[in-house]
């Protein structure tokens, strides 16, 4: 197992859940509370995320962190 957390892989999960709710990314950053910027550096992976928008962003999706986060570390195709 791979210790290091891929944020492409979690970007692509986050958008894909966000996508499965029908969510804009404005409508999941106003949730989350968070710049609307942020998202789509995310969803690429682009950016790594703090544990406070991890958590924020889990939450606005209705997911637990820790599933969302075991499903980036452990799973190699993860769905929502």
């Amino acid at each position: 197992m791979n210790n290091q957390v891929n944020y492409k892989k979690l970007g692509q999960l986050i958008r894909l859940c966000r996508r499965a709710r029908i969510l804009s990314q404005a409508e999941l950053a106003k949730q989350a509370d968070i710049p609307l910027s942020h998202v789509g550096h995310i969803e690429r992976g682009g950016r790594k995320v703090s544990l406070e928008t991890f958590v924020r962003l889990a939450m606005a999706l209705d997911i637990s962190p820790s599933s969302l986060l075991y499903d980036v570390m452990m799973l190699d195709h993860p769905e929502c």
